[in-house]
């Protein structure tokens, strides 16, 4: 079922750290680091010397201290660091930068043998040492995450180059031996803590391997690494580098100034926000008999959830500044609600904050947004359901890029790889930096200007940018910028609905929300939001006003996180990749796009989308036939979690794709450990399924249709396919045969006459033709009007529904995976090739898109022979699903919960 990708369509690259963070088990630390060094793959960028690394990204003031020529050697004591114990080297590194006073204003100290405490770093990770400003610098031993400016690790050299993560004179710098990688997974996991505890714009880092170093810089977008150096033999760049960052004030070392550590009374104001119980309103779902509210009011629900981000006094809190209009708005956090995982990428963390201004609380999101040409700030977008009053969608307070703050990497990478000769000026992504004409490099411009003594921001200038950047299909790296939004709304957890109705409600509500978004006519521009998920579903309790006047707060839903959203657009319209990668939630995508990565999102894909998030929401939390909770884990395992592999691309798996393609659509089945065989999955409330077996089979024949379209593509010159003159029609089972793939023998199978072959030595069954009736079915969930139809018809019936099917989360907290997932990756590239596109496309579209909502689906097919294959073939269809062999390999896995 793999396809060839579609023109205009960046490739998912959807099982990532942050896919596998979200799976039942989880990662354990070790599993963790080993697929951060799978994502990071080919993001690590050479920097040719030290020098040319500080002045690119360390430029240093004229007016500050310059550093005074030293007539001895201050590492001489380091001479046989090679021969010595990681911890010799530490602590002799330690004493020389004091005694030297080597980097004068900073604190150098050692956190090697103590973690932070768990309710700082649950996985008790210890980076070396650090350096920290001299006030408030630590002395416990401990690395505090929170604090330290530049992290330094240090590796022993006894065993040569055996623990140096990078390879200066292989081929592969990002070197594959076992004890290399391990440490790359060290340092990025490192560096992704700070920047989790820390607002940073980039890190700057210092990794030391007996008698050699090397300098890192760490953005969103990637890492860029100096040359391995002898500083015994070469002092003076080290020595140049700790100046440096001793003398650097804290913005040029990365720390974002937009994000205000608070100390004493500010400190302490969170405190007393979190008590006021004014304008408090309860949040349970009830008949608001003669109650009245407030007319600015919060939940209770809201300010606990403020309350238990600042529960933790040892975390620091911040006020965060977001453009609005031609000022700025403040807000205060603790500790972040929502954190993403991975260093690079978007880096989402999610906070409930509270407005200064607007004095109430909000939902804050911080990411580093994807900044190429066309790519909407996910505000702009919300601004614009907000304005054609589209439901379900969040209320924007304010949002904005903050300042210039911008990922350098791709950046440098085109730096390194300049533009070829006769390539357009657009087609390859600019440099957001002023530039000289370097004098080591003529005709090459120098990456990043140095500080004017005289700027008035020169941080502003370092990261400003020229304009929208115009993605590169050269560059494999992706710009980002710093971005803040605040919305009104403060969700609660999909997982916190009472009961399956509820769920219902609130899916109802962002399937509204979604159509609204991709159908209105108040909108100009139409939305795809492309990551129907869970998380980015949430409760919002709402006051309703029933036509018999009765006046209630329910639950209703609301869609949010619509940042990779994307126009929808008019037919004569060629559509574009507008960045290296797209992202999504593995586990909610359909079947259709874990199967083709680099496929045009789609209604039809969404709205499996929709169904897959009721299924798993309701195995996960509701009564059901399912009666023992592990077997309910492992479904859920099986048919969300797990992949196959094929080639070296990760697809959809086993048990998803013969769940969206089985034909009793009676009922999702699962497979039951005690009778051998399948089981239908039924539910406690009757209108739940009721709903699941509705779609269930529009979702199904969608499949039926899409199998039997690529099958048609792959074989043109068969007689089945309605191109060919001598039309081919499949006769009844009872008088087909079975032909051996490429032998010409025939032979009858045991008990029936078998299935028909092709005859093109792949040995591949024919697919069942769909009938009119399938396509029927398809056609239904190629808009939304059905399916809201039907989810509101049977939230309608309340006697269908139970009160009391929720029970506890059937998924326990100990649960072991049954994969060995990392196991079953395809190694990462660590040099990606440019992403190429096939124009001549010629696979089938999809059955409608939704410019086409009103269409008939055999009016969408591709040609007349094909529709009158739908139209006559009505009970002439293979007994036997498509042979899953022609879409993948088994290979499925899992890891534990760090």
């Amino acid at each position: 079922m793999a396809a060839n990708p579609q023109p205009g369509e960046s490739p998912a690259k959807p099982y990532k750290i942050s896919t596998l963070w979200l799976t039942l088990a989880g990662l354990d630390l070790p599993n963790y680091r080993l697929k951060s060094t799978q994502d990071m793959a080919g993001l690590f960028l050479k920097a040719d010397s030290p020098i040319e690394f500080l002045d690119a990204f360390l430029p240093y003031p004229s007016t500050a201290p310059k550093r005074k020529p030293r007539k001895r050697n201050p590492f001489e004591s380091l001479v046989n660091a090679d021969n010595e114990l990681e911890t010799d080297v530490v602590a002799q590194f330690q004493k020389v930068v004091a005694l030297k006073k080597l980097c004068p204003k900073m604190v150098f100290t050692t956190s090697e043998r103590r973690p932070d405490p768990k309710n700082m770093d649950v996985t008790g990770q210890k980076v070396d040492a650090a350096f920290f400003r001299s006030q408030g610098a630590p002395t416990d031993g401990r690395p505090h995450w929170s604090s330290q400016v530049v992290p330094a690790e240090f590796k022993s050299r006894k065993k040569g180059d055996t623990y140096d993560p990078f390879d200066d004179k292989g081929i592969d710098f990002e070197s594959q031996a076992e004890k290399r990688k391990d440490v790359r997974a060290q340092v990025i996991t490192y560096s992704e803590l700070i920047f989790q505890h820390q607002h940073r714009v980039f890190i700057i880092m210092l990794l030391v391997m007996g008698r050699r170093y090397r300098l890192l810089r760490w953005d969103r977008a990637g890492t860029v690494v100096t040359p391995s150096v002898d500083y015994y033999k070469n002092p003076d760049d080290l020595c140049e580098f700790l100046w440096r960052i001793s003398h650097l004030d804290d913005e040029a070392l990365g720390i974002d100034p937009t994000a205000i550590r608070l100390e004493g009374d500010d400190f302490d104001e969170l405190d007393t926000i979190a008590q006021r119980v004014v304008n408090e309103v309860d949040e349970t779902p009830r008949i608001l008999e003669g109650e009245t509210f407030p007319e600015s009011f919060h939940y209770k629900y809201v300010r606990k959830m403020f309350e238990e981000s600042i529960r933790d006094k040892d975390r620091p809190r911040y006020k965060l500044q977001i453009p609005s209009g031609d000022g700025v708005d403040h807000f205060l956090v603790g500790k972040a609600a929502v954190v993403t995982p991975g260093m690079a990428g978007r880096g989402t963390q999610c906070w409930v904050a509270w407005h200064c201004e607007g004095a109430r609380f909000v939902w804050l999101k911080d990411s580093w947004r994807v900044s190429f040409e066309d790519i909407e700030k996910e505000g702009d977008i919300i601004a614009r359901l907000n304005h054609a009053k589209i439901p379900g969608v969040p209320t924007l307070v304010c949002h904005g890029d903050i300042g210039n703050q911008t990922t350098l990497t791709a950046d440098w990478w085109k730096h390194k790889n300049p533009r070829p000769p006769g390539e357009s000026e657009n087609a390859m992504t600019s440099l957001k930096s002023p530039a000289l004409l370097s004098p080591q490099l003529p005709h090459i411009r120098h990456f990043v200007e140095p500080l004017d003594d005289h700027a008035e921001d020169p941080t502003a200038r370092r990261f400003s940018s020229p304009g929208p950047v115009v993605y590169s299909q050269g560059c494999h790296l992706r710009h980002h910028n710093h971005y803040r939004v605040a919305v009104a709304e403060v969700g609660i957890p999909l997982s916190r609905f009472r009961h399956g109705r509820q769920l219902g409600i609130v899916i109802l509500d962002c399937l509204a929300a979604h159509s609204g978004a991709a159908t209105s006519k108040r909108l100009k521009v139409r939305i795809l939001h492309r990551d129907i998920s869970d998380k980015n579903i949430v409760i919002y309790p709402k006051i309703t006003l029933s036509s018999q006047g009765v006046r209630s707060l329910v639950w209703g839903g609301l869609l949010t996180d619509w940042e990779i959203s994307k126009p929808i657009l008019e037919p004569n319209i060629q559509p574009k990749a507008r960045q290296p990668e797209r992202t999504g939630r593995w586990q909610f995508m359909s079947a259709y796009l874990l199967m083709n990565i680099s496929r045009r999102v789609t209604i039809e894909d969404e709205l499996e989308s929709f169904f897959h998030i009721v299924v798993y929401y309701a195995v996960r939390y509701l009564k059901s036939t399912i009666t023992a909770d592990d077997e309910a884990a492992h479904f859920l395992e099986q048919c969300y979690d797990c992949f196959c592999v094929h080639g070296e691309t990760i697809i959809c798996g086993t048990r998803k794709w013969s769940m969206v393609t089985q034909k009793d659509t009676e009922s999702v089945l699962f497979d039951h450990p005690l009778y051998g065989g399948t089981r239908p999955i039924k539910f406690a409330s009757k209108g739940l399924n009721r709903f699941i077996k509705t779609i269930f089979a529009c979702i199904s024949a969608r499949y039926k249709i899409l199998v039997w379209r690529q099958w048609l593509e792959r074989h043109p010159n068969h007689p089945a396919h309605p191109a060919r003159g001598d039309r081919f029609q499949t006769p009844p089972p009872s008088k087909r045969r079975r032909i051996e793939g490429g032998s010409g023998a025939s032979h009858a199978s045991s008990g029936d006459e078998g299935e028909e072959y092709d005859d093109s030595n792949t040995g591949e069954l024919i697919p069942d033709i769909p009938t009119a009736i399938d396509y029927e079915l398809a056609k239904k969930i190629a808009s939304h009007s059905y399916m809201i139809s039907e989810l509101s018809h049977a939230i309608s019936r309340e006697r269908d529904w139970r009160g009391d099917d929720k029970v506890p989360d059937r998924v326990s907290k100990d649960y072991q995976c049954r994969y060995p997932l990392l196991e079953a990756l395809p190694k990462p590239k660590t040099t990606p090739h440019e992403l190429e596109w096939d124009t001549d496309d010629s696979e089938l579209p999809p059955l409608e898109d939704s410019r086409d909502e009103g269409k008939s689906e055999i009016d969408l097919l591709d040609s007349d022979s094909d529709k009158e294959v739908a139209e006559d073939v009505l009970d002439q269809n293979s007994s036997e699903a498509p042979a899953e062999a022609s879409v993948a390999a088994s290979s499925r896995g899992r890891g534990t919960k760090m």
